[in-house]
């Protein structure tokens, strides 16, 4: 069952536009982008649309998933790889063998988080219980990530415990590969520098959107 939220976040795909409380709020992606924490100059159309792809089939594949084989963990999915571009499959074997060899079980997939504090969003790409009880909080990337990666996840953290009162005992970036494999970084807990940089991006941004150097 998903979570009841504490604050009302909406997410509209057209045009990537989150409301908080009602009101226009900025993305973690945004907000990072220009502060220049990330930079995706580089990154063409091909590649974000097989970002896109990639997240929905890591979706369809993650709730509820069950098997002791990746083939079963597909087979048993709402993910059918013959409806698929042949070279996004790959990635979605990825995120199979990800959720079987790590026991994750997702209590909440792309869902949409915010900060009336931060007044910022963002989709987090889920959040939810290893064997061990511990909350994970993932970021699936279909390249390799960047460092900017470990300020996203603590800010989806920060984010989801205000959102949900749901607080994430790890982080982990997840590169899911065209191969089938995946490579999972170390887990770290949030908080530290990591978030105090992303906290200071976020007060960045807000000052030079007051000041109109936005």
């Amino acid at each position: 069952m998903t979570p009841s939220p504490r604050v009302n976040v909406q997410f509209f795909e057209d045009g990537h536009r989150y409301l908080l409380g009602g009101k226009e709020a900025p993305s973690v992606t945004r907000i990072l982008g220009a502060e220049g924490m990330t930079d995706y100059s580089w990154c063409e159309d091909r590649h974000r649309d097989r970002g896109s792809k990639v997240h929905r089939i890591a979706q369809l594949i993650s709730r509820g998933w069950c098997g002791s084989t990746v083939e079963e963990v597909v087979r048993n999915s709402r993910w059918d790889p013959a409806k698929t571009t042949p070279e996004i499959v790959g990635y979605g074997y990825a995120a199979a063998k990800f959720l079987l060899k790590t026991g994750f079980q997702p209590i909440l997939v792309e869902q949409p988080v915010g900060s009336t504090g931060l007044e910022a969003c963002g989709t987090l790409d889920a959040v939810g219980k290893l064997p061990s009880g511990e909350i994970l909080l993932p970021d699936y990337k279909s390249g390799r990530p960047a460092p900017a990666v470990w300020l996203q996840l603590n800010l989806y953290a920060f984010m989801l415990e205000e959102t949900y009162g749901i607080k994430a005992d790890l982080l982990a970036p997840v590169w899911l590969q065209k191969d089938g494999d995946f490579q999972q970084w170390p887990p770290k807990p949030p908080g530290g520098e990591d978030l105090t940089i992303a906290i200071s991006a976020v007060n960045c941004y807000r000052w030079r959107v007051r000041h109109k150097l936005l």
